[in-house]
Parts: C-alpha cells; sequence; structure tokens
C-alpha cells in the first residue's frame, strides 16, 4: 500500500511540473517593457525593451540589493518564452548579414 502511495506521488509531481513547465510567459509593463523573474536562490530576472530593442539580466538579492547587465537578443531569443516578444532580430540579422556580404 505504501509502495502505491510513493508510486502516485511521484507520478503526479512529474506531471504537474511538466504541465506547469511551459506557463511561464514574460510579464507585459509599460510602454513595451517585458519582465519574467526565475525563482532560485538568487532571483534572475529577464527584461526586454522592445521599443529600444535591448535586453537586460539581472539577479536581485533580498538583503544586499543586486545588478543588471545588458545581455544579447539573440541569445535570449532562443528560449522558448521570449520568442514572441522578441521579434526584431529576424529583421536585423538578415540586414546584417545582407550588409557583410557586401
Amino acid at each position: 500500500m505504501y509502495r502505491k502511495i510513493a508510486l502516485l506521488i511521484t507520478i503526479f509531481t512529474l506531471l504537474s511540473s511538466i504541465a506547469f513547465a511551459n506557463d511561464r510567459k514574460p510579464k507585459e509593463g509599460s510602454e513595451g517593457i517585458y519582465y519574467l523573474d526565475y525563482h532560485s536562490y538568487q532571483k534572475l530576472v529577464y527584461i526586454v525593451d522592445t521599443i529600444c530593442e535591448q535586453c537586460y539580466a539581472g539577479s536581485l538579492y533580498r538583503k544586499f540589493g543586486g545588478g543588471l547587465v545588458s545581455i544579447s537578443c539573440e541569445k535570449l531569443a532562443k528560449r522558448p518564452e521570449w520568442k514572441p516578444v522578441i521579434k526584431w532580430i529576424k529583421k536585423n540579422s538578415t540586414k546584417t548579414k545582407e550588409f557583410k556580404k557586401n
């Protein structure tokens, strides 16, 4: 009986984590700013400015403050939850490739 309960709890845990894994979507702030935080030991935050076409990553500490750094939007767009937000990469990457050929 104990094994059956343990097996059911394990299956439920795995299925619930799979079901909620794709539920994370960036939150839309004001004036073209999107953000999404990933809870871990240190809170990791991604911020995307769609008007200026810039991406940032930061780490927030509860007691000590935090930091923010500019990151590559092309690399952030590889994460599936950011693909619908970072739409300018396709446009600019083809222009850059054409410019380099000349």
